[in-house]
């Protein structure tokens, strides 16, 4: 457990469970997009600092960023990002974001790239997944969990997928 926080993993997967390649983002999506917005929005994130430096922006808007990184200085804060060097000084963080005895209501989202979901994963309550029917370019995959320990408890699929593609699958897993 990270402090009282509800950890949560969210990633979109290509086949083979292809997350990118480690430089860029992988895909651009808009209904993965709109679902990924909708529900880390006002929530903190974290990541690591390659996702960090593929983000168009950088800072994802009306989130706390938290970049998890040896190389980036650490304690460098400015509006809503902060760096944090290792999972201890995170979870200092989470601490101060969660207070002893609360369990918030904003979940922690944990949002890639592979070694920070292989990392976070022990200490996941739920992985949000998209399901898409793409071959992602890289080799960086989501990895492999004990479907004894989650249950997918709900699986949606959206009719409004980008050209002749098939749908995009949301699926909710949460610990048992």
């Amino acid at each position: 457990m990270i402090g009282n926080a509800n950890v949560r993993l969210i990633a979109a997967l290509g086949h083979g469970n292809v997350i990118g390649d480690g430089q860029t983002m992988g895909f651009s999506d808009r209904e993965d997009m709109l679902y990924f917005t909708k529900n880390t929005i006002y929530n903190p994130v974290v990541m690591g600092r390659r996702t960090w430096e593929s983000l168009p922006y950088r800072v994802l808007k009306a989130r706390l960023n938290i970049v998890l990184s040896r190389s980036l200085t650490p304690g460098y804060v400015q509006s809503n990002l902060v760096v944090v060097p290792d999972l201890e000084r995170l979870r200092m963080l989470v601490e101060v974001l969660y207070p002893d005895g609360i369990q918030s209501l904003a979940p922690l989202w944990v949002i890639g790239g592979g070694e920070i979901y292989r990392e976070f994963l022990p200490y996941a309550d739920e992985l949000w997944l998209t399901r898409m029917d793409v071959v992602l370019p890289g080799n960086v995959t989501f990895p492999e969990w004990d479907t004894d320990d989650f249950e997918c408890r709900q699986t949606v699929t959206d009719s409004t997928s980008e050209g002749s593609r098939e749908p995009n699958r949301y699926q909710v897993w949460s610990r048992r």
